[in-house]
């Protein structure tokens, strides 16, 4: 039992530092899997971004709606070390507003689990801290449940204790089931799905608070709504932040909100 876990272990180390899909899929997905059925999913190179299991999404405080102040968190701030320092003219080269990522597919299971499948279908491109849904609608396939999985880097300036979660706005009168995902850096933040959402409506979560140091702090969402096998629906996703030293959530600043820079041929 022992080299099968040291086996895992090793599996996890190395593709954590050379897989970055394996790293969205560890943060946009469930907790680390046991046994030898994952041992043979992770060799095989098969990663999903999966959900808790629907008691543990009963359970989590963070995929509540809380009310229009959205108190922070009890649970203490975790501390998280930023993935590379701030550089001194603090706007990192490279870097632009938005995200970087790609259209994937969802898969229904049986048991109702919203899996988020690692088939990249299209390249998705944003250059606004916000998601605007009919992008990632444009960017899909015409019939299917898809979402839009955005990678970029949070840019952290003033140390200090920061909340954080999502807001979802929908301008469409359709009914649609929308799901959302948020990580940072190891922790997962959001993680929600609402079935047959009906009318224009906005859903607010109550926010995560991290003890956070100045630097850059890799970040990625997922968001996506659909009709049975039909994208639809306008809507935005919303990145937002309690800053030190704030009472309220403000959306992401284009300069919190940074992705690497598409050259053009």
């Amino acid at each position: 039992m022992k080299l099968l876990l040291a086996k895992l272990g090793f599996v996890h180390r190395r593709l954590w530092q050379r897989d970055g899909t394996y790293r969205i899929a560890v943060l946009l997905g469930p907790p680390p899997l046991l046994g030898a059925a994952v041992a043979a999913l992770v060799w095989g190179g098969v990663h999903s971004l999966a959900p808790p299991s629907s008691t543990q999404s009963s359970q989590a405080p963070w995929a509540v709606p809380s009310g229009p102040h959205l108190p922070a968190s009890t649970d203490p701030p975790r501390p998280i070390a930023p993935g590379m320092a701030l550089p001194d003219s603090g706007v990192p080269a490279g870097l632009v507003t938005g995200w970087r990522g790609t259209i994937q597919p969802v898969r229904i299971d049986e048991a109702m689990d919203f899996n988020v499948l690692s088939t990249r279908l299209a390249p998705l491109v944003l250059d606004d801290p916000s998601l605007d849904l009919g992008r990632v609608i444009a960017a899909s396939p015409a019939t299917g449940r898809f979402v839009g999985v955005g990678m970029a880097t949070l840019v952290v300036r003033t140390a200090g204790i920061y909340g954080l979660t999502l807001r979802l706005e929908r301008a469409d009168s359709d009914r649609a089931t929308c799901l959302q995902r948020l990580s940072l850096a190891k922790e997962r933040v959001v993680s929600n799905v609402d079935v047959n959402l009906s009318g224009p409506a906005t859903r607010r979560y109550e926010p995560v608070s991290f003890d956070l140091q100045p630097g850059l702090y890799p970040i990625a969402v997922a968001f996506g709504c659909w009709d049975s096998q039909q994208e639809k629906g306008a809507g935005t996703l919303s990145v937002m932040i309690r800053h030190p030293g704030e009472e309220d959530l403000r959306p992401a600043r284009a300069d919190e909100i940074l992705r690497s820079e598409v050259t053009k041929p």
